[in-house]
């Protein structure tokens, strides 16, 4: 009982355009959720850039100033080794504090990476932050080291030059290891620029090319009805012997179809009727026919018969 309304709307014309108006939507939304999705992917990517290297870049290159100077300063007491390694209580203040801003830059800088590595899911999700993990990392060893130097008296620190060479090295490192992981972001960047593009252009032509066999397949569902309309066009001229065969025989057509198999009876019942119509006045033809007829004919009968009833009453008396 099921199976004849669900091949009646399989075969039905709405149904049809229904179908291929939702195929279109379908398709037009999927290309959107995919291009959405991969300019998510490129904006993370570039917040990933810009807010963290860039700013962690620009951060640690303002301590590697700051360290550039410390180390200056203890490569200039170096030199003059020959000479007393004694500071003033000013001069011991001063580099102590250049050891505290020092520090200080240092956390900044470290600062960018724990915010990222504790927000993962704006910049693309945990599996992005491999490289941002290993800058975290270098971070906290190069803090580590210039922390120990606050520990210590501002002349411990400059006659170390030990130490000043391994945290120049550090800095060094991470310097090479920023630059490295903005040169790879930044070609990833770019790739997928390119691949957003290619990937819009290809969707935006897939799409339109869906769109232009829908609106074909739509022309095409509706192309009986310019033969339906022809055949009214002819009926209305009077060609009743106007026939539509529009569906399979013995299969349920659309509604097309249908309203041509509707016009077929109506084209059937004007040509009976029509045929009944021209019966009916030949009929009425012969009988007007017939009529004058026996008008042509009684009246000269007529003037017959009373001639000849005058020529009785004359012959009445009359001897044989």
């Amino acid at each position: 009982m099921l199976d004849r309304p669900l091949l009646r709307l399989r075969h039905s014309l709405a149904a049809r355009i229904t179908a291929l108006v939702v195929m279109v939507l379908l398709v037009t939304g999927a290309s959107s959720f995919t291009i959405l999705r991969q300019v998510r992917a490129l904006q993370a990517s570039f917040d990933l850039l810009t807010v963290v290297y860039v700013e962690f870049n620009a951060r640690r290159t303002a301590a590697h100033i700051q360290a550039a100077r410390i180390y200056a300063r203890v490569e200039l007491n170096r030199a003059r080794r020959g000479e007393p390694q004694l500071m003033t209580p000013s001069e011991e203040a001063t580099f102590a504090e250049a050891l505290a801003v020092r520090t200080r830059l240092v956390q900044n800088a470290r600062a960018v990476v724990d915010d990222a590595l504790a927000n993962p899911q704006r910049l693309g999700g945990d599996e992005r932050l491999a490289q941002v993990r290993a800058l975290h990392d270098a971070i906290s060893r190069l803090e580590a080291a210039v922390a120990t130097d606050e520990d210590r008296s501002p002349s411990d620190v400059l006659l170390d030059i030990r130490a000043q060479n391994e945290q120049n090295r550090l800095f060094l490192a991470l310097d090479e290891q920023v630059a490295r992981a903005i040169r790879e972001l930044s070609d990833q960047v770019r790739q997928a620029e390119r691949k957003t593009e290619r990937l819009t252009l290809v969707l935006t032509g897939i799409a339109s090319l869906l769109a232009l066999a829908a609106a074909v397949g739509v022309i095409w569902t509706l192309r009986p009805l310019r033969r339906l309309t022809a055949s009214v066009r002819r009926l209305g001229r009077g060609e009743w012997d106007q026939r539509l065969e529009l569906g399979r025989a013995g299969q349920p057509g659309d509604e097309v179809s249908q309203l041509a198999h509707e016009f077929n009876l109506m084209a059937a019942a004007l040509q009976e009727r029509e045929t009944r119509l021209i019966r009916g006045e030949r009929l009425a033809a012969i009988g007007r026919l017939a009529a004058q007829v026996t008008h042509e004919i009684r009246n000269p009968l007529s003037s017959v018969a009373l001639n000849v009833e005058l020529l009785e009453d004359e012959l009445d008396g009359a001897t044989p």
